[in-house]
C-alpha cells in the first residue's frame, strides 16, 4: 500500500500536534511534591537560624522612638477639615522648560485648584502666612524629632503579610507639610 507524500505530511503534523498536547498536559499538572519541598526548605532554613515568616520579626520600638513617632503623628492633621488650606499654591510655576515665575514678586499666589464656595484661585500672602504659621510649633517639634536620630514605628507583625502600616499615610502628609 502506497501512502502519498501529502498524506504522510498530514499524519506527521497530527502526530506532532498530539505529542505537543500531551507534553503540555503533563507539564501543566501540579507537582505534588512542590509544597513538601517548600516546607522542607523552610524547616532547614529555620534550623540554620533564618527567619522565614514576617511574624518572626520584632518590630517593637523603644519608648524614646515611640515618643518621636507620637510627635510626628501629632504634626499631621487627622482629617482634611483641619488643614489650613487644601490646595497648596504652586510656588514653582513653570513658564518654560528652564524657567519659572518669580512668585514672591506677585501680589498673590495662584491656587492649584479653585476653592469652594467662591471658586477663587487666588491666595493672598497674608492668608498663605497664616496657613503656614497655623501649626508652626508642631512643625518645629517634628523637625527637631526628625533631626534627633533614627525614626521607627511600633508595628505588630502578628497578621503576617496583612500587617497594617498606618504610619505610611502620615509620613506622606508630613512630607507634604514640610514641603
Amino acid at each position: 500500500m502506497k501512502i502519498s507524500s501529502g498524506k504522510l505530511a498530514w499524519v506527521l503534523v497530527l502526530l506532532l500536534a498530539a505529542g505537543g498536547i500531551l507534553a503540555a498536559i503533563s507539564a501543566s499538572r501540579p507537582n505534588s511534591r512542590g509544597p513538601q519541598l517548600v516546607e522542607q526548605t523552610r524547616q532547614v532554613l529555620r534550623q540554620q537560624g533564618f527567619k522565614t515568616d514576617l511574624t518572626d520579626f520584632n518590630f517593637s520600638t523603644s519608648p524614646e522612638l515611640r515618643a518621636c513617632a507620637a510627635i510626628l503623628t501629632a504634626t499631621v492633621p487627622t482629617n482634611n477639615l483641619s488643614v489650613p488650606f487644601q490646595d497648596h499654591p504652586d510656588l514653582m510655576e513653570a513658564v518654560g522648560t528652564n524657567s519659572a515665575v518669580v512668585v514672591w514678586k506677585l501680589p498673590w499666589l495662584k491656587k492649584q485648584y479653585p476653592s469652594w464656595p467662591d471658586n477663587d484661585d487666588k491666595l493672598t500672602w497674608e492668608e498663605f502666612q497664616k496657613a503656614i504659621n497655623a501649626n508652626q510649633a508642631q512643625v518645629d517639634a517634628a523637625c527637631a524629632a526628625i533631626l534627633s536620630g533614627p525614626i521607627a514605628f511600633n508595628l505588630n507583625a502578628d497578621d503576617g503579610i496583612a500587617m497594617c502600616l498606618p504610619h505610611l499615610a502620615m509620613l506622606k502628609n508630613l512630607t507634604q507639610t514640610l514641603g
